[in-house]
């Protein structure tokens, strides 16, 4: 068996050394043994959940078993550089696959740990927890998001944790993050197999986040003053939730979805950084559900901010945002180009002192997706080029606590 690195220590990091899991290999290798009448088969390459599901030990194995299938190919490649590990376990450059334990459920979550300078100096550097949307998990962002690449760039840690799969209302099964009102979009009756007795539900997603970053700071090297999230659609609403509730610990947020429905209290107001695409449909979708008499319907969500804010929906989304971090929500500063409106907060209601700001980008040609430019593994998805990880690197990089 090749050696592969167990992980690294917090005073520093070495570069795994990846190798074959001969033994996995070979146990897989006896077990596919010849069809029927003794007729020999065709040689094939064990798949991938085959080999991490001989890799792993009895603590992930339920994990394991429950895999969707975008997820094998990053827990093989954890199986293969060593780190499918539980958590409190040292991390090492590149992949790593963590477990969980919150309340009794076994959560997963990937971290990408870069090769840079920044991190195998052993410094403190900035982390960023990126909360996947509906029907999504962390795997896929791990791969699609275009975070590994500025985590590369810039020498930034990001994680990438899975939500769970609720029953929806609708009758179909979504993962979710427990985000303001999920509890009124999921039927309660019904609990995964399994569930230990006395769980709540839906999960305590906060208490998962607590634990994901208390788990990061005391294994590898954390900038405490620079910890940040985003999120797209549901887990966009979600990392609002952390803003508002873990504003102490979390320096500041930025997600691509609609903001609050409602305004929510931060208890410590921090930074908020939105992004809404002017083709997304459930933006379009919600401002036609809540016209005014003789109100005109829109085909696309408008740039222009007297529009934007003549709709009741967005309207109350905008004093619901700026009311919940604290802000004055009917004083804003503005700046349109061809590819975005941008509208900022920055004058705070009496109390606050926290010197924060809310940003609002309306992107023209978005659609409800994560927002990604040029330069990337995949193709850009608006026509201005605006990709979320550059600007809300950018943006948390001038946001610390």
């Amino acid at each position: 068996m090749n050696e592969s690195s167990a992980g690294v220590v917090r005073s520093r990091f070495s570069r795994l050394r990846h190798g074959a899991h001969v033994a996995a290999l070979t146990l897989l290798a006896l077990t596919t043994g010849a069809c029927d009448d003794d007729t020999p088969s065709e040689p094939r390459d064990p798949r991938p959940e085959e080999l991490v599901a001989a890799a792993a030990p009895a603590w992930v194995a339920g994990v394991v078993a429950s895999l969707p299938p975008a997820a094998l190919p990053v827990w093989d490649a954890c199986r293969l550089a060593g780190t499918m590990q539980p958590a409190g376990t040292p991390y090492a450059i590149g992949v790593n696959c963590r477990v969980l334990r919150v309340d009794g459920v076994d959560r997963r979550f990937v971290v990408h740990v870069p090769n840079h300078p920044a991190v195998t100096s052993g410094s403190d550097v900035p982390l960023v927890v990126m909360f996947h949307g509906s029907a999504q998990n962390g795997e896929l962002f791990y791969e699609q998001s275009s975070w590994q690449e500025e985590a590369d760039a810039n020498g930034w840690i990001v994680a990438f944790p899975s939500g769970v799969t609720y029953l929806l209302n609708s009758g179909t099964y979504e993962t979710k993050w427990n985000a303001y009102g999920l509890e009124r979009e999921i039927d309660p009756t019904w609990v995964p197999a399994g569930l230990p007795a006395g769980t709540t539900w839906p999960l305590d997603d906060i208490a998962f986040t607590t634990l994901l970053l208390d788990d990061l700071e005391s294994e590898v090297h954390i900038d405490a003053r620079r910890i940040h999230v985003s999120g797209f659609s549901n887990g966009g609403s979600f990392a609002g939730r952390v803003a508002t509730e873990m504003g102490a610990r979390v320096a500041s947020a930025a997600a691509v979805t609609r903001p609050f429905p409602e305004a929510f209290t931060a208890a410590v107001p921090i930074p908020f950084q939105y992004l809404l695409g002017t083709r997304d449909a459930f933006a379009i979708q919600s401002i036609n559900s809540s016209l005014l008499m003789g109100q005109p319907p829109v085909a696309t969500v408008p740039l222009d901010p007297a529009v934007l804010f003549s709709y009741t929906d967005m309207e109350g989304r905008r004093v619901a945002l700026a009311e919940s971090f604290q802000l004055v929500d009917t004083v804003y500063t503005t700046s349109t180009s061809l590819t975005a409106t941008s509208m900022v907060w920055q004058t705070p209601l009496p109390g606050n002192v926290a010197g924060n700001e809310v940003e609002w980008w309306i992107v023209r040609g978005l659609e409800h997706e994560y927002a990604r430019g040029p330069g990337r593994r995949y193709p850009s998805n608006n026509p201005g080029g605006i990709d979320a990880p550059r600007l809300f690197r950018a943006f948390f990089a001038t946001h610390t606590k």
